[in-house]
C-alpha cells in the first residue's frame, strides 16, 4: 500500500503516531483550495514535523472537530516514488455547521515508505442532503 494511503487512513483515525511513522522529519505539505468558502487557509502548509503537528492541531479544531470519514480513496503510482490520489471524505464542517463531502486530489512523493512531499488541491465542499 502506498504511504499516502497509510497517512490518510491514520488521519481518519486521528492516529498521530502512525502519521509520524509515514512522514519524514522535513515533510513538506501544502493544502490549496479551489474556489472554496471565504475563509483563511494560508496556515494549511508546513515544512517539518513541528509545523506538521501545528497544522494537524488546527485542522482538528477548526475543520474536522468531529473527525472525518473516508468515502473513497484511489491512488495511482506514477513511478519514482510519486503518487496521485483522488480522496473523498465526509465531515461536519463548522463554517457551514453541517455535514459536507469534500473531494481532493493529492500529489505526493515517498522514499523508503515515508512521505516527504504532499500537495493537496481541495475543491469546494458539497452539503450532504438530508
Amino acid at each position: 500500500m502506498p504511504a499516502i494511503d497509510n497517512l490518510l487512513r491514520a488521519f481518519e483515525r486521528g492516529d498521530l503516531e502512525s502519521m509520524d511513522a509515514v512522514t519524514t522529519d522535513d515533510f513538506d505539505l501544502r493544502i490549496e483550495h479551489y474556489r472554496g468558502d471565504d475563509v483563511d487557509v494560508s496556515w494549511q502548509r508546513c515544512l517539518g514535523r513541528a509545523e506538521f503537528h501545528a497544522v494537524l492541531q488546527r485542522l482538528a479544531s477548526e475543520v474536522f472537530e468531529g473527525g472525518t470519514r473516508i468515502l473513497s480513496l484511489d491512488t495511482q503510482e506514477l513511478g519514482n516514488g510519486w503518487t496521485l490520489s483522488s480522496f473523498r471524505q465526509q465531515f461536519l464542517y463548522p463554517v457551514r455547521n453541517r455535514e459536507v463531502i469534500g473531494q481532493t486530489w493529492i500529489l505526493a512523493h515517498e522514499s523508503d515508505g515515508r512521505i516527504d512531499y504532499f500537495r493537496e488541491i481541495a475543491t469546494p465542499v458539497e452539503n450532504v442532503l438530508a
